[in-house]
């Protein structure tokens, strides 16, 4: 055989040596993984000793599965390097012959120790790929669908792929470790749909009725196994994700990414659906897993109360808001100037004061029983879901406040600078809400039937019927209010002015079409005077005032009913400027108290009357009946001309002497008048005497006055029996012996003594003519 044969033999059989070497060597560790792992300890790896308790193998030749127990790796010292009490691993054979990787099915580590004092020597890189990765150790649980790992001389690097760390899965996870600093950097990636949130308990979801969360996340960080610190960010992003709280209130179409902040927390932006509106805004989670989402939110303001006459609020106003969700509470904060918001109220002063500073704020504790929680400059208020709690203007009742539960209805309290009572009528609204319970107010005036008075407090309560205390220093008593708007009013120790005519001109409760009411008073005061009672009732519509079935007695002032037994009343038509009186009416003037009130000064006037008439300057379509008893009249003082005024004059014998044409310059003085006067729709009949009397003389008239077109009394008809009172005249008489002028109308005295004195002390005149010219005819 020659040479070159020789040598192709010696090739092939060492091939084949080897060959069968290495099968026998990979038959072996299949089949005797014990004795395959002590040949490699003691024939091929010189710097560690390696030691396992048992190897078991699945005896599989391409995808054998080798499970290992109590492994420890020493160094030449002996020193403990490794130790790992329970090893799997599964080995691809083919894909690793023809990769230039190591190729594993399965590689499952059950806890690791590494000793601190290992041998660091150099080695080529090395990686291996696999799959069903499984690493377990008393902090941490690993598993992975597929894997890489590269070893290299001083840093390993890891990539892992569809897991689980611990409960949380991941879909990726990068990670290099570096020997050097024995710190592990990592980046992983994470997909979490409702179910898993449930059960990693990702957040507190407690306080919500539902959720609906799809969840992207991103981690990046290290830890320093040296001296255990550590360090991340985060990366969060909500995908279509929804939320739905105990009230029922929903968050839909949940767009949200999170990153993490400098306080340890996380910060984003997102945007969402609820009722009636898209949101956008950013949220923070701190620390505690509490989050806070802040945006703008429009609000009905219709719906937050029960709108009443007192305090209303209406219109769409946008707020910012910041939303807190605690792992038992989801809590409301919410802020506006209120810019669209209109605000209402029968008081104005609430409207006038609030329109300056609307800026408000609205906090809700916990919004699966909300409470709103009101305040601004000048108003308070706490409002449950149903509409019970309170509303408080100025900061009067702040105490009471404090210890007064608002559970069971509506509470108002009030401080205003000015109130009147028609402030507080019922109307639709008020008259419906059967949540509103008490008002109480403190006002530093109010307008009652034109008397003002200071620094009076209210309580008024809502029941069947309002029931209003008024407590001052001047006014004090009960007002009750019905369904209808029927006032009574009970007033005690009490200064009121009843101002007559001036109250039916008044415009009280002028934003109220109708109103009624009964006024008593007992022990009231009338400037200086003393009402001992007081007694009558208010009427109103839109035209028309009646104060009716009056009972008035005090020492200066009485109206009762007539003599007939019918009610006294005033009344005042503004249409068409039309006055009604009946009843009896005794004032007592010797004191001037009612001086004030009417230019026709008088000591006393008594009347039983029941007239009309329209204009009170021009006594037109004047109607009814007058029984009258005048003392100590005076007409001095200058004023306008009036038929009522014309009308008294041409009974004053002075008129009669001094000429009728100066007669609206002249005063009328009557120490005493009285009689009966009946006026129909065309004249006035005096079928009783009128009797005047005056220092001068004493009068008797009777006859009629004639009405002319306008409806005025005007054309002049009368008898008058005129007895002078000559013991009191002397001077008048000896004037008349000088020379009297002429009396007007062609009356002359020139032979008035002719007969003796005693035949001409009574004088009978007929007096036609006008009110304005009167025709006055001497018959004896």
């Amino acid at each position: 055989m020659n040479k070159f044969k020789k040598t192709f033999l010696y090739l092939f059989f060492l091939i084949f040596f080897i060959i069968t070497f290495f099968l026998s060597l990979y038959l072996f560790l299949i089949y005797k993984p014990e004795r395959a792992v002590n040949f490699i300890d003691k024939a091929l790896i010189y710097d560690y000793s390696f030691k396992i308790a048992s190897i078991e193998s699945n005896k599989n030749l391409l995808s054998p599965n080798f499970l290992l127990t109590e492994i420890k790796i020493n160094d030449n010292y002996d020193n403990e390097v490794i130790y790992i009490p329970k090893f799997k691993i599964g080995i691809n054979i083919i894909e690793s012959l023809i990769q230039n990787y190591l190729s594993l099915n399965i590689l499952e580590i059950n806890s690791i120790k590494f000793s601190e004092s290992r041998t660091e020597n150099a080695s080529d890189p090395f990686l291996i790929k696999g799959n069903k990765l499984k690493i377990n150790n008393k902090d941490i649980q690993i598993t992975s669908d597929e894997y890489e790992i590269l070893f290299e001389s001083e840093e390993i690097k890891i990539v892992l792929l569809d897991g689980k760390i611990n409960n949380y899965i991941y879909t990726s996870i990068d990670a290099l470790i570096d020997s050097k600093s024995e710190t592990l950097f990592y980046t992983s990636k994470h997909s979490f749909n409702n179910n898993e949130l449930k059960e990693i308990e990702f957040v507190d979801f407690s306080s919500l009725k539902e959720h609906d969360i799809n969840l992207n996340l991103v981690t990046k960080g290290f830890v320093n196994f040296a001296n255990n610190k550590s360090k991340r960010v985060d990366k969060l992003t909500f995908i279509k994700s929804g939320i739905t709280t105990k009230t029922e209130f929903k968050i839909e179409n949940i767009e949200l990414e999170l990153f993490t902040n400098t306080n340890g927390g996380l910060s984003g932006f997102f945007t969402a659906t609820i009722p009636n509106q898209d949101i956008s805004g950013n949220l923070l989670v701190n620390e505690d897993q509490s989050f806070e989402v802040r945006t703008n939110l429009e609000i009905n303001m219709g719906g937050i109360i029960d709108s009443n006459r007192y305090f209303g609020m209406s219109g769409k106003e946008v707020f910012f808001s910041i939303l807190k969700v605690t792992q038992n509470n989801l809590s409301m904060k919410l802020f506006s100037d209120l810019k669209r918001t209109k605000i209402s109220s029968s008081i104005k002063e609430i409207e006038k004061k609030i329109s300056k500073n609307k800026a408000t704020s609205i906090y809700i504790e916990d919004m699966s029983n909300p409470i709103y929680e009101i305040n601004s400059k000048y108003i308070q208020a706490s409002i449950d879901r149903s509409g019970r709690g309170y509303f408080s203007f100025g900061n009067g009742f702040n105490n009471e406040i404090q210890n007064q539960k608002h559970d069971n209805g509506f509470y108002i309290y009030l401080n205003l600078d000015s109130f009147n009572l028609d402030d507080i009528f019922y109307d639709k609204s008020s008259g419906s809400s059967t949540l509103l319970k008490s008002i109480k107010i403190k006002s530093n005036s109010f307008n009652f039937f034109n008397n003002k008075y200071a620094d009076l407090l209210f309580d008024i309560a809502f029941k069947e019927e309002i029931i209003i205390s008024i407590l001052g220093d001047s006014l004090n008593g009960l007002i009750n209010i019905d369904k209808n708007n029927f006032i009574k009013i009970e007033l005690k120790n009490t200064q009121f002015n009843f101002d007559g005519i001036d109250l039916a001109q008044s415009e009280i409760a002028s934003d109220i079409d109708n109103i009624s009411l009964r006024l008593i008073g007992r022990n009231i005061k009338t400037s200086d005077d003393l009402f001992q009672d007081v007694d009558f009732y208010l009427l109103k519509n839109k035209n028309i005032l009646t104060v009716d079935n009056i009972n008035i007695t005090s020492e200066r002032l009485k109206i009762a009913p007539d003599n007939d037994g019918q009610k006294a009343y005033i009344s005042y038509n503004n249409k068409k400027d039309l006055y009604k009186i009946k009843g009896n009416y005794r004032f007592d003037n010797s004191s001037g108290y009612f001086n004030s009130l009417t230019n026709y000064n008088f000591n006393f006037f008594e009347t039983d009357i029941n007239i009309q008439w329209n204009s009170l300057d021009e006594l037109v379509n004047l109607e009814g009946k007058l029984d009258f008893l005048i003392k100590d009249l005076n007409l001095d003082t200058e004023m306008p001309e009036s038929t009522f005024l014309r009308a008294l004059r041409i009974f004053n014998l002075n008129g009669i002497i001094e000429g009728l044409d100066n007669v609206s310059n002249d005063s009328l003085n009557v120490n005493r008048a009285s009689g009966r006067l009946l006026i129909g729709k065309n004249r006035a009949v005096i079928n009783t005497p009128i009797i005047f009397e005056t220092d001068e003389a004493s009068m008797k008239w009777k006859g009629e006055i004639l009405k002319n077109k306008k409806g005025q009394l005007d054309e002049l008809n009368l008898d008058l029996a005129m007895r002078l009172k000559i013991s009191e005249n002397i001077p008048w008489y000896a004037a008349l012996f000088g020379g009297m002028p002429a009396l007007a109308g062609g009356v002359v005295l020139e032979n008035i003594f002719e007969d003796t004195i005693e035949d001409v002390s009574t004088i009978n005149f007929e007096v036609h003519g006008t009110i304005k010219k009167p025709e006055i005819k001497r018959l004896n």
